[in-house]
């Protein structure tokens, strides 16, 4: 029997197991973090871990494979990456790393809804032709390698065997039936395969899983929730039935953008006793790294982050073998001559008694990662290619310990803790909470947008539950406030968060703050003020009011957003930009990767990957000499790696749309000029074809792209300010305007005036989410924007004053001067 318990913020045992408290009753959680806390939760209840168990999800599952499925060999991913990639040398030559890692993730994924292939088929065709061939390749010939299984197929195969005949009838003739409580605590999303593992365990032992009321009542029809059984007549929807959410209460702190520092000090020198537990912190980040915890003015610090202990080990290792691999690229590589290679490199630097023993370690797992990896090949002599040497570098970064509990200052103290979000269920119960979020904390609400496309997961939630990132952040968001409720908690808010993300204002409406400390309010309330007023900002006034000469988009941008941004940027600089001489700035790897692509699609018209990494390494090299940028090995190795996989993004799609559209070709930085106008500007990319023309802007990430009606209603004016100019020194028609995404393409934007444009930009496939068509159409929008581009022309041509008046909230987190502006609330 399988049973969704619902509760309010905590559970009792007794509610859940009733009549059946006799049984053996084992709590399964999803972590080894959440067991230890729910561990103590049964202490704290007075329940001893002889009377209820605690075991992780893959503790469980491993124990019940030896007893069921002895002779399955469950790989994890580092060695199956190995065998897959072996699997795929031996029908597809020359295979990328990239599409063979796409293929991977993909096959990885589908396996979570199903084993049967034939079920995927019709779906397969959406991802390409090679990587469609891949994920088939894998699927068929994992059925075929006897006794090798992934998680996936051993899930499959422990419920095959709770459902046989003869399982059921050796159950029957145990002296009860059920005899197991199994407790299913802490889930999030399970999919497709795990639903029906937990629904097959239900027919022998009673099975319950634990979920929030709340986050019941968030669920759609789609969800995991409802497809645990048969019981629901109707998709769950909170709005047939009322739910009572009570309030959280702690103390709600804000604080000034850019002073997180001085409130936090505040804090910890008037809150913290020393007979008093030291509070836990959690930072609002989904994934949390060294210099985010290192900007904390706190001591004693105590976290857990990833270490690159070893990982820089090896880096390094890795640049000096790919080193040698492109300096003689026609040579045959084989396992003897790399594992050479490797020791020699061990030994380079010093003798052995004073050997490098991380480097060693590193060595050593990747003397047995090659050694996996030929083994699998059935050739007479495993040739290792480029894409198998960085996979086999993958495979063992991979192995490598990756999580390492680190104190920044010794002290006979208790250590503050700091940990990211993610980890905020499994939080210490004998310490109170300190929740930190900043305007520049991980975006948590977010769009919920899926990586496939809308047809493949209309087909996907058909045959299991699909997991829908709106229902991760409601479980976010319950656990934070039921954290919260803890006595002594503080939630720490950067001023005004919640008007730029709506998850945020769903939080602080739950928050009842009517208990917080007069004193940490007053202090911190007070550090804000001083933070945002200064005496040194000089009044952004001119005498007379004049035109500048020349008027581009960012400026025109700038003007829109603020006019005193405007001031301060244009006509007054305060905040130029400093190069730091060892660093490549974001900016900077952007320019780098505009080169790349402009280099690459001048001289080549489909994506070779030698070529293109030799195009990567040539283009930045004379961009470090020319800047006079010094990077150590791990720097350019480290930026090597975005440049090379943004840029193979935009090539490939520029190549197709070089193929789709009869007679196109492409311009790359494009200046153009109208005098009459005033109006100049570099276009990244201008695109042209026998129908017309498109304007086409590159973007590092989503969150530099403006949505389609930021775009439309003119509050983002860069490419209908291109547009309107364009068109008139252009002889044909506008197509399209558009923003490529190098970091992840189908998160690309483009707006197309015509259904020509709209069928042909269709045919790229990755654009299907991406591709809008202007609805009112080319003429009205150039008529609409030259109208507002007129307006604030004479505006800025007549302004004096330049007030501070920001359109948004999010024009005040990136303005330069936003630290001594007092503007107008």
């Amino acid at each position: 029997m399988i049973n969704v318990h619902r509760y309010q913020h905590d559970f009792r045992l007794d509610e859940i197991v009733g009549d059946s408290a006799e049984l053996k009753t084992v709590f399964i959680c999803p972590s080894p973090s959440l067991a230890d806390t729910t561990r103590g939760k049964l202490n704290a209840a007075g329940i001893g871990l002889d009377e209820v168990a605690v075991n992780t999800v893959s503790g469980f599952i491993a124990g019940e494979s030896k007893k069921i499925c002895p002779d399955l060999k469950l790989l994890n991913k580092s060695q199956m990456l190995l065998l897959l990639r072996s699997l795929a040398n031996r029908y597809f030559k020359n295979l990328s790393h990239e599409t063979f890692i796409c293929a991977f993730d993909l096959f990885s994924d589908l396996r979570s809804y199903t084993l049967d292939l034939s079920l995927l088929i019709e779906v397969l065709d959406e991802f390409g032709q090679e990587v469609s061939a891949l994920v088939k390749l894998f699927f068929l010939e994992l059925q075929q390698v006897g006794n090798i299984a992934d998680e996936h197929l051993v899930y499959h195969q422990l419920a095959q065997a709770y459902r046989s005949p003869a399982s059921l009838e050796m159950a029957h003739q145990r002296d009860q039936l059920p005899i197991y409580n199994y407790l299913f605590y802490g889930f999030s999303h399970l999919s497709a395969i795990q639903v029906d593992f937990l629904r097959s365990l239900g027919i022998r032992e009673n099975v319950y899983v634990l979920l929030p009321d709340e986050i019941y009542h968030h669920g759609k029809s789609t969800d995991w929730i409802a497809w645990l059984n048969d019981n629901y007549t109707q998709p769950i929807d909170s709005k047939k039935e009322s739910v009572v959410v009570d309030k959280t209460s702690c103390s709600l702190v804000r604080f000034a953008a850019g002073n997180l520092g001085n409130s936090l000090q505040d804090l910890y020198q008037n809150q913290i006793s020393a007979d008093a537990p030291p509070p836990h912190i959690f930072m609002m980040e989904l994934d949390l790294d060294f210099n985010r915890i290192n900007s904390l003015p706190l001591p004693d610090l105590s976290f857990k982050a990833p270490s690159d202990l070893f990982y820089c080990e090896l880096e390094q290792l890795e640049e000096q073998l790919t080193s040698r691999w492109f300096s003689d690229p026609f040579s045959r590589h084989g396992q003897e001559q790399l594992i050479g290679d490797i020791d020699q490199y061990i030994l380079s630097e010093s003798s052995l008694p004073k050997c490098n023993y991380r480097r060693i370690k590193v060595a050593l797992l990747l003397h047995s990662a090659i050694d996996e990896f030929t083994a699998h090949d059935t050739g007479d002599e495993c040739v290792l290619g480029y894409a198998d040497l960085k996979l086999i570098f993958m495979s063992v970064g991979l192995r490598l310990p990756r999580i390492s509990s680190i104190s920044l200052k010794h002290s006979n103290r208790k250590s503050l803790l700091v940990s990211s979000v993610k980890e905020i269920e499994s939080s210490s119960l004998d310490r109170p909470l300190w929740v930190v979020a900043s305007s520049d904390s991980s975006r948590l609400g977010g769009s919920g947008n899926s990586s496939y496309p809308r047809s493949v997961l209309s087909f996907l939630a058909t045959i299991g539950p699909v997991r829908r990132p709106q229902l991760q952040h409601e479980f976010l968001r319950y656990h934070l406030l039921s954290s919260l409720r803890r006595e002594g908690s503080i939630l720490l808010l950067e001023s005004e968060i919640e008007l730029e993300d709506g998850w945020w204002s769903e939080v602080v409406k739950r928050i009842d703050n009517s208990c917080s400390s007069a004193k940490i309010m007053t202090d911190t309330q007070k550090i804000g003020a001083e933070a945002t007023s200064s005496s040194l900002l000089k009044l952004a006034t001119k005498q007379q009011a004049v035109l500048p000469k020349w008027i581009t988009a960012s400026s025109l941008q700038s003007y829109l957003d603020c006019p005193r941004k405007y001031y301060f940027t244009y006509l007054d600089p305060i905040s130029p930009r400093v190069t730091i001489q060892h660093v490549l700035q974001p900016y900077q790897l952007g320019e780098i990767e505009h080169l790349v692509i402009e280099h690459y699609l001048s001289n080549y018209t489909e994506l070779v990957e030698q070529k293109h990494l030799l195009t990567v390494r040539s283009v930045m090299a004379r961009y470090l000499k020319t800047h006079k940028i010094n990077l150590s090995s791990i720097d350019f190795a480290s930026s090597e790696v975005e440049v090379v996989h943004y840029t193979e993004n935009g090539i490939r799609l520029l190549a197709k749309m070089l193929k789709v559209f009869p007679g196109a070709k492409v311009d790359f930085e494009y200046a153009f000029e109208c005098s009459e106008e005033r109006a100049r500007g570099r276009v990244d990319c201008l695109f042209s074809c026998s129908q017309g023309f498109g304007i086409i802007d590159f973007k590092r990430s989503a969150g530099s792209i403006p949505s389609a009606s930021e775009i439309c209603s003119y509050r983002k004016i860069q490419l209908p300010f291109y547009l309107s100019h364009l068109n008139k020194i252009n002889s044909t028609s506008p197509l399209f305007i558009g923003y490529i995404n190098l970091g992840a393409i189908p998160h690309s934007r483009f707006i197309s005036f015509s259904m020509f444009a709209h069928d042909h930009l269709l045919q790229l496939n990755e654009l299907d989410k991406a591709l809008s068509i202007a609805p009112e159409g080319v003429e009205q929008m150039l008529s609409q924007y030259q109208s507002l581009e007129s307006l604030t022309l004479a505006k800025l041509g007549s302004d004096c004053e330049f007030a501070s008046k920001p359109a948004t909230v999010d024009v005040c987190r990136y303005c330069p001067i936003q630290a001594v502006c007092e503007r107008e609330r």
